[in-house]
């Protein structure tokens, strides 16, 4: 009720405001079909279409499976003015935290992947739930040390300019992770959505809050707060950006299951919503333009008849 109340407080923003905002913006966290762990609405293609319609700038496509810079590479072709960008997700089935996974990274770092997510649905945390295969990657050893390879993907992501995303690993995980990337000259790096409770235990409010003083990124996605995934409170969003502040926020949609509207309509609808809210223009703008612009190596402001096909030539 209280949610409700303070959005009844707020003036709703208009039409031209929300759209302004939508037309340049980047979701760094889409899944796309096919997929073999769920269904999903919309593949890599319709999901550029949609941005491009938009006037979205960019999108980067995320598979728990597979690496999706192939398919980002050939839907480039098409829209030349979406910058659609390929990721790889290190969980087992693309070789984890071992040597074969360390391979994998860099076959795609040669490709033009931009984004790594740490273990996702095989990571440790999320192989206690019941009926949730795998052994359990986990970074630290006995002694809570980082493992020696890590330190070896981490060098692939900084020789590469990749951005580093935590993925779902546990807030103990993470600090060490962060920090040791700082370390070695990393600044493109990404708390995924920290409140989400697919992380079993979600990070409380000083955690993100310390990731955040500790030059991390700290991203919120609209799916989170949709009825079918949690109906998690958007007010702690509100309270997280002014707590961590928005040049250190991003926001996502972590779209598209079968329910979901287009990724597009979910970045736009998330605009909207935060501004219902209370967040200002500024900081909107910070949130989906400029802060993912830098986590992806573009330019900020967009420079005029920008084209992104030719950075993708292989």
């Amino acid at each position: 009720m209280a949610r409700y109340l303070q959005m009844l407080t707020q003036k709703t923003p208009s039409g031209d405001v929300i759209d302004h905002l939508w037309k340049g913006s980047i979701d760094i966290h889409i899944h796309f079909a096919p997929d073999p762990g769920t269904r999903r609405r919309w593949d890599g293609y319709t999901t550029a279409e949609e941005a491009h319609k938009a006037g979205m700038r960019g999108v980067v496509l995320k598979s728990h499976h597979i690496p999706s810079i192939q398919t980002a590479y050939a839907v480039q072709k098409i829209f030349p003015d979406v910058n659609v960008c390929g990721s790889i997700c290190l969980d087992e089935n693309m070789g984890g935290l071992t040597e074969v996974g360390l391979e994998s990274l860099i076959a795609n770092a040669k490709m033009g992947c931009k984004v790594v997510w740490f273990p996702l649905e095989s990571r440790f945390s999320h192989v206690l739930r019941p009926n949730l295969a795998g052994t359990g990657a986990y970074i630290l050893d006995d002694n809570g040390k980082m493992l020696p390879i890590i330190d070896e993907f981490l060098k692939v992501i900084k020789d590469y300019d990749m951005l580093l995303c935590n993925g779902h690993l546990s807030y103990e995980e993470s600090v060490p992770l962060f920090e040791h990337a700082r370390k070695i000259g990393i600044d493109k790096m990404v708390a995924t959505h920290p409140f989400y409770d697919c992380l079993w235990n979600p990070y409380t409010m000083e955690q993100v809050k310390d990731l955040a003083d500790r030059g991390v990124y700290i991203e919120h996605c609209y799916r989170e707060c949709l009825p079918l995934s949690g109906s998690h409170d958007p007010m702690e969003y509100v309270a997280a950006i002014k707590r961590c502040g928005a040049e250190r926020t991003i926001l996502s949609t972590d779209h598209a299951q079968i329910t979901d509207d287009s990724p597009a309509e979910g970045m736009r609808a998330f605009i909207a919503m935060m501004l219902q809210l209370g967040i200002s223009e500024s900081d909107m703008e910070l949130m989906v333009k400029k802060n993912p612009a830098f986590l992806l190596g573009l330019p900020y402001p967009i420079p005029e008849n920008e084209d992104f096909s030719k950075n993708k030539e292989w």
